[in-house]
């Protein structure tokens, strides 16, 4: 079973380019992929400078936002309000950490098709 439900995922990073790489990379790959990614980086500017090139390779839209201070809650609060700005239809969130691996090409589907019941 498929999934063509709309979602946007919310990555909030500090000082982790390359695993934020992979991610966007993977959720290039999903068989439903996402209508929006926004990443939320709270690192020193060199890293955030290679945050910026990493989003700009993206194939879906993706907003970058640079916090000041590094803080989980705090990244996923200004994400959420991006979102409610720039996205407000939207009613499927997904957070994602960034793992190293990336994700499976089906994972993201399984989880939408769970949350569908």
């Amino acid at each position: 079973r498929e999934s063509t439900t709309s979602y946007v995922v919310l990555i909030p990073t500090y000082e982790r380019p390359m695993s934020l790489k992979n991610v966007l990379e993977s959720l290039l790959l999903q068989e439903c992929p996402p209508t929006h990614i926004f990443v939320c980086d709270a690192s020193m500017p060199a890293t955030f400078a290679l945050v910026q090139e990493v989003c700009q390779m993206a194939t879906i839209p993706t907003t970058l936002i640079m916090s000041d201070r590094p803080s989980i809650p705090h990244q996923r609060n200004l994400l959420i309000n991006a979102v409610r700005q720039k996205k407000p239809e939207t009613q499927k969130v997904l957070f994602l950490d960034e793992p190293t691996t990336g994700l499976h090409f089906h994972d993201v589907n399984k989880l939408i098709i769970a949350f569908n019941g």
